[in-house]
Protein backbone atom coordinates (compact mmCIF):
# COMPACT_ATOMS: atom_id res chain seq x y z
CA UNK A 1 0.00 0.00 0.00
CA UNK A 2 2.77 2.42 0.90
CA UNK A 3 4.55 1.91 -2.42
CA UNK A 4 1.33 2.66 -4.31
CA UNK A 5 0.72 5.81 -2.27
CA UNK A 6 4.28 7.05 -2.80
CA UNK A 7 3.86 6.58 -6.58
CA UNK A 8 0.61 8.55 -6.55
CA UNK A 9 -1.45 5.47 -7.37
CA UNK A 10 -4.69 4.70 -5.57
CA UNK A 11 -4.14 2.55 -2.52
CA UNK A 12 -5.26 -1.05 -2.93
CA UNK A 13 -8.73 -1.59 -1.51
CA UNK A 14 -7.92 -4.94 0.03
CA UNK A 15 -5.70 -5.19 3.04
CA UNK A 16 -5.66 -4.75 6.75
CA UNK A 17 -4.69 -1.07 7.02
CA UNK A 18 -6.96 1.93 6.59
CA UNK A 19 -6.37 3.97 3.46
CA UNK A 20 -5.82 7.71 3.71
CA UNK A 21 -8.72 9.85 2.52
CA UNK A 22 -6.41 12.13 0.49
CA UNK A 23 -3.37 11.35 -1.68
CA UNK A 24 0.07 11.81 -0.17
CA UNK A 25 1.46 15.12 -1.38
CA UNK A 26 3.93 16.24 -2.43
CA UNK A 27 5.01 13.06 -4.12
CA UNK A 28 8.73 12.31 -3.99
CA UNK A 29 10.35 13.13 -7.36
CA UNK A 30 12.10 9.77 -7.73
CA UNK A 31 10.28 7.48 -5.37
CA UNK A 32 11.34 6.38 -1.93
CA UNK A 33 13.14 3.10 -1.46
CA UNK A 34 11.49 1.05 1.26
CA UNK A 35 13.90 -0.84 3.45
CA UNK A 36 12.41 -3.44 5.75
CA UNK A 37 13.87 -4.52 9.07
CA UNK A 38 14.13 -8.21 9.89
CA UNK A 39 16.12 -10.40 12.25
CA UNK A 40 16.86 -12.61 9.26
CA UNK A 41 14.32 -15.38 9.70
CA UNK A 42 13.29 -17.21 6.53
CA UNK A 43 9.84 -15.57 6.64
CA UNK A 44 11.34 -12.13 7.24
CA UNK A 45 13.75 -12.46 4.32
CA UNK A 46 10.94 -13.63 2.03
CA UNK A 47 8.95 -10.54 3.07
CA UNK A 48 11.93 -8.30 2.34
CA UNK A 49 12.44 -9.90 -1.08
CA UNK A 50 8.75 -9.63 -1.93
CA UNK A 51 7.98 -6.14 -0.63
CA UNK A 52 11.17 -4.22 0.08
CA UNK A 53 13.92 -2.45 -1.78
CA UNK A 54 16.50 -3.31 0.86
CA UNK A 55 17.05 -5.13 4.12
CA UNK A 56 17.92 -3.48 7.43
CA UNK A 57 19.57 -6.43 9.10
CA UNK A 58 20.67 -6.78 12.66
CA UNK A 59 24.45 -7.17 12.57
CA UNK A 60 24.18 -9.32 15.66
CA UNK A 61 22.21 -11.92 13.75
CA UNK A 62 23.79 -11.91 10.31
CA UNK A 63 26.93 -12.65 8.38
CA UNK A 64 27.71 -12.14 4.68
CA UNK A 65 26.37 -15.56 3.73
CA UNK A 66 23.70 -16.72 6.15
CA UNK A 67 21.52 -15.10 8.81
CA UNK A 68 22.15 -16.42 12.32
CA UNK A 69 19.59 -16.08 15.09
CA UNK A 70 20.18 -16.12 18.85
CA UNK A 71 23.96 -16.54 18.68
CA UNK A 72 26.46 -16.07 21.48
CA UNK A 73 28.23 -12.70 20.96
CA UNK A 74 31.62 -14.44 21.20
CA UNK A 75 30.73 -16.47 18.10
CA UNK A 76 30.03 -13.28 16.16
CA UNK A 77 33.27 -11.37 16.75
CA UNK A 78 34.43 -11.98 13.17
CA UNK A 79 31.02 -10.88 11.82
CA UNK A 80 30.85 -7.42 13.39
CA UNK A 81 32.69 -4.35 12.18
CA UNK A 82 34.64 -3.91 15.40
CA UNK A 83 38.41 -3.96 15.56
CA UNK A 84 41.25 -2.91 13.31
CA UNK A 85 40.71 -1.14 9.99
CA UNK A 86 42.02 -4.16 8.10
CA UNK A 87 39.67 -6.53 9.96
CA UNK A 88 36.67 -4.28 9.23
CA UNK A 89 37.70 -3.88 5.58
CA UNK A 90 38.00 -7.66 5.21
CA UNK A 91 34.51 -8.13 6.68
CA UNK A 92 33.01 -5.45 4.42
CA UNK A 93 34.77 -7.01 1.43
CA UNK A 94 33.05 -10.33 2.23
CA UNK A 95 29.69 -8.54 2.31
CA UNK A 96 30.47 -6.90 -1.05
CA UNK A 97 31.46 -10.27 -2.51
CA UNK A 98 28.15 -11.72 -1.30
CA UNK A 99 26.27 -9.01 -3.24
CA UNK A 100 25.71 -6.37 -0.58
CA UNK A 101 25.86 -2.87 -2.08
CA UNK A 102 25.06 -0.71 0.94
CA UNK A 103 25.84 -1.04 4.63
CA UNK A 104 24.54 1.25 7.35
CA UNK A 105 26.75 1.88 10.36
CA UNK A 106 25.66 2.75 13.85
CA UNK A 107 28.63 4.07 15.82
CA UNK A 108 28.26 3.33 19.51
CA UNK A 109 30.42 6.19 20.73
CA UNK A 110 32.66 8.98 19.49
CA UNK A 111 30.51 9.13 16.36
CA UNK A 112 32.57 11.71 14.45
CA UNK A 113 35.83 9.88 15.12
CA UNK A 114 34.30 6.53 14.15
CA UNK A 115 32.94 7.91 10.87
CA UNK A 116 36.27 9.59 10.07
CA UNK A 117 38.11 6.30 10.66
CA UNK A 118 35.61 4.43 8.56
CA UNK A 119 35.99 6.87 5.66
CA UNK A 120 39.77 7.27 5.82
CA UNK A 121 41.04 3.88 7.03
CA UNK A 122 38.43 1.22 6.30
CA UNK A 123 36.57 2.04 3.09
CA UNK A 124 39.71 2.56 0.97
CA UNK A 125 40.71 -1.05 1.83
CA UNK A 126 37.37 -2.63 0.87
CA UNK A 127 37.56 -4.67 -2.31
CA UNK A 128 34.33 -5.11 -4.29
Amino acid sequence: MLKALLRGDPAPSNGFYARPAEPLLPLPPRGVPLWLGSWGSAAGLRRVARLGDGWLASAYNTDPQTPFLHRDPAELRDRLCVGSASMCAELLSRYAEAGCRRVHFWPLGEESRQLDLLASEVLPRVTP
